[in-house]
């Protein structure tokens, strides 16, 4: 399938460092060699052993979960493959992903976690145009369970932002991983406006106390004639953390908005003598200001 690719505009870098992204196009963008081959070449598919395919409606999807080993932690993966003819909104609540998914494509949301504990957990979607709600399982964290609870209690109807805490690691791990999303710019119009979305997500110590937590994108329209504009798509985070590196770096309504077809968000935030790690979310929202998708990223967090 051809694809238009959006103007490049210049990077956005919040706490104003000098660094040039490459010039590369949305599919070699930076990231580890085993996440580039099982998330961007082998797209179409979900990994994982514990595929369970669903048809409701006009939409026929499958989803599937498994962890992975990597940078001195796991990976714990969710998926899902849109097999219908029609783009499928998709919002796992807990583990996400939480995105517009094309016909034939795949979307993988990994989330990092320094001990392996994983748990059977079963957790609230939204699909559809209406967001109609249901559940299903997942090979999910210990740490997820405060989450899972809640939505035993408040159903699947409201969509929530999920903000997990891990255990503590010795000292701060360099977490890179890339993922995707399928975003519009216009939810009224979401075939016109639909964009892919390739994310490098990174935490790495920065000295002084500090770590640097960054995601880089490349935007491209998905389909032909595509009018999609990433200046119309703004991420707000779900993290006081996050929020607090936003208000240093000025940004005083705590909204990031894409800047263009390529750019990068870089927050510096403080590393404490004593933390743990959070899967803390960036939401995107449309320039009708309903969610659009979301990202994990991870954020170092202080312990009492």
């Amino acid at each position: 399938m051809r694809r238009l690719s959006l103007p490049v505009a210049v990077a956005c870098c919040l706490e104003m460092c000098s660094a040039e992204l490459p010039a590369a196009p949305a599919s070699s963008v930076n990231g580890p060699a085993a996440d580039q081959k099982t998330e961007n070449d082998a797209s179409r598919s979900c990994g994982g052993n514990n595929h369970r395919s669903h048809s409701a409606g006009p939409y026929t999807f499958m989803t599937s979960s498994w962890v992975r080993a990597g940078d001195n932690g796991h990976y714990y993966r969710t998926c899902v493959q849109n097999l219908s003819d029609r783009d499928l909104w998709f919002d796992w609540f807990t583990p996400g992903p939480t995105t517009y998914v094309p016909p034939r494509e795949s979307v993988s949301s990994p989330r990092y976690f320094i001990d392996r504990k994983s748990v059977d957990f079963l957790g609230c979607i939204q699909y559809g145009n209406h967001r109609d709600p249901m559940q299903e399982y997942f090979i999910g964290h210990e740490n997820d369970r405060q989450q899972i609870d809640k939505e035993k209690v408040e159903g699947c109807k409201v969509s929530r932002s999920a903000y997990q805490h891990v255990d503590a690691p010795a000292e701060l791990p360099k977490i890179t991983y890339f993922t995707r999303l399928f975003v519009p710019s216009d939810s009224k119009r979401v075939r016109e406006t639909l964009m892919r979305l390739d994310l490098t997500v990174s935490l790495a110590p920065s000295g002084n106390a500090r770590a640097s937590s960054t995601v880089r994108y490349v935007a491209s329209g998905y389909y032909p004639q595509s009018v999609a504009d990433p200046t119309r798509v703004t991420l707000r985070p779900n993290s006081e953390i996050l929020r607090a590196a936003l208000a240093r770096a000025e940004i005083k309504d705590g909204q990031i908005r894409l800047t263009g077809g390529k750019g990068e968000i870089s927050l510096t935030v403080p590393m404490p003598p004593k933390f743990s790690i959070s899967n803390a979310r960036y939401n995107l929202y449309d320039q009708n200001e309903l969610l659009v998708g979301a990202v994990f990223v991870p954020v170092p967090e202080p312990l009492n």
